[in-house]
C-alpha cells in the first residue's frame, strides 16, 4: 500500500492485526507474511509480538517482514526476533520505503548514528539490518517465500488493511475490509 503526504490511512479495528487470526488460513496451507512483525506503531497501540513468534515458530508457511523496524516505535522488537533462530529463518526483507529509517542507537550503540550521514534512505535500512546482523539467507528468503504455495492466494495482515497479495496467474488485488479476521480465499 503506498504511503502518501497528507494521506489518511482507514481506521480499522486494530485488532485485525492479530497474526492469530491468520492460524485457518495457514491450516489450509496459505503462505502468509506478517507485516512489521507485530509490531505496534505507536506506543498506545496493542503489540502482537509475541503472539507473531508463535505464529511463525508453529506454521511453516508464516513469514515476518521487518518493514519500518528502523523506526523508533518498533525497534524494540530487533532483541525479540533476532535473539530467537527460529524466528529469525522466518524473516523477510522489507523497507516501507520512503520512511526514513532511523538507526537504533540502543541497539547499535554511538557507531549506528553514523548511518545517519548515509543519504539513500534504501541503503541505510540496508546498512542498518546489516550492522544488526541479518545474514545473507535473509535478502534472498522472500524469493523462497513467494515459491511457496503457488497453488493457493497469499494473504498478507497489515492492522490497517488486508492485502491479498499474488494468486497463481501473478494478478495482485488489495482487498481492504471492515473485519475482525481475514478473509481466506482458495
Amino acid at each position: 500500500m503506498p504511503h502518501r503526504r497528507r494521506a489518511k490511512l482507514p481506521n480499522l479495528d486494530k485488532n485485525t492485526a492479530d497474526p492469530t487470526l491468520l492460524k485457518p488460513a495457514l491450516d489450509r496451507g496459505v503462505t502468509t507474511i506478517l507485516a512489521h512483525c507485530g509490531t505496534r506503531s505507536t506506543p498506545w497501540d496493542t503489540d502482537f509480538i509475541e503472539p507473531f513468534m508463535r505464529v511463525v515458530k508453529d506454521y511453516q508457511h508464516a513469514y515476518g517482514d521487518t518493514s519500518a523496524l528502523n523506526l523508533p516505535t518498533r525497534s524494540y522488537a530487533y532483541d525479540s526476533i533476532l535473539k530467537d533462530d527460529r524466528v529469525r529463518e522466518k524473516l523477510v526483507h522489507g523497507s516501507d520505503w520512503p520512511i526514513l529509517p532511523v538507526p537504533p542507537i540502543s541497539k547499535l550503540g554511538v557507531s549506528g548514528a553514523t548511518l545517519f550521514t548515509e543519504m539513500n534512505w534504501m541503503k541505510r535500512d540496508l546498512l542498518i539490518k546489516r550492522k544488526l546482523g541479518f545474514d545473507d539467507a535473509y535478502w534472498h528468503r522472500r524469493r523462497r517465500c513467494w515459491a511457496l504455495g503457488n497453488h493457493r492466494l497469499r494473504i498478507c495482515l497489515r492492522p490497517h488493511a488486508i492485502n491479498v497479495a499474488r494468486n497463481k496467474s501473478g494478478a495482485c488485488s488489495p482487498y481492504y475490509a471492515k473485519r475482525k479476521s481475514p478473509v481466506i480465499l482458495e
